[in-house]
């Protein structure tokens, strides 16, 4: 990353920043649907990953 862009950070802003991008989908579609949505989310997760 600091190679490619020139972005120099420590490692637990970057860890923080990588993790939250993860994590913060999740949350949101489980306050707004609950389980039913979190099921869903993973289904397209495994969906858009065998296209790969």
């Amino acid at each position: 990353m600091e190679g490619f862009v020139q972005l120099r950070m420590p490692p637990w802003a970057r860890r923080l920043i990588t993790r939250g991008l993860a994590i913060v989908p999740v949350i949101v579609v489980t306050a707004l649907y609950g389980d039913r949505g979190t099921a869903h989310l993973l289904v397209l997760s495994r969906v858009t990953i065998s296209w790969c």
